[in-house]
């Protein structure tokens, strides 16, 4: 006779960096660092942090160890409304953050994310309510606390 055991998981979410690995960390750290040498958002959420690592090693070969590390993100901006924004300044954050993986920006003025949350949204909705805040000026995620 078989026995299963089936357990019921709650996803918690995560508003701080911290359950990532260190490596993880310190990647989104200096991102976020790059990202404010070039613009001054209000918020940055990280939406989405893939990471893999490869590592390839053999009984029969001490000298055949290999070890691969990729990152990808997808981050959103919200910035004051009166920011603007050049596609020059979007490209050279793009090319800042290269090196560590693959960044992808989606920036926003702050009225444009208010009205977009006001509608119903998904991605903007599940940014809000799921997204690790990588960086937060004057609590301006209080601002997206939309009533309907």
């Amino acid at each position: 006779m078989h026995c299963f055991t089936v357990k019921k998981y709650t996803m918690k979410v995560q508003k701080s960096i911290e359950h990532y690995p260190a490596k993880e960390q310190a990647t989104l750290r200096v991102i976020k660092d790059k990202i404010l040498e070039y613009v001054q958002p209000l918020i940055i959420y990280c939406v989405t942090c893939v990471s893999t690592t490869e590592r390839e090693w053999s009984c029969f070969s001490h000298t055949r160890r290999r070890k691969e590390w990729t990152f990808e993100c997808d981050l959103l901006l919200v910035l004051p409304n009166d920011a603007i924004i050049d596609e020059t300044t979007k490209k050279t954050m793009v090319e800042q953050t290269a090196a560590f993986g693959e960044v992808t920006l989606t920036i926003h003025p702050i009225d444009y994310v208010v009205q977009q949350i006001k509608e119903g949204s998904v991605f903007f909705c599940g940014a809000r309510d799921g997204a690790v805040v990588l960086y937060e000026k004057d609590n301006a995620t209080k601002l997206l606390t939309v009533t309907v």
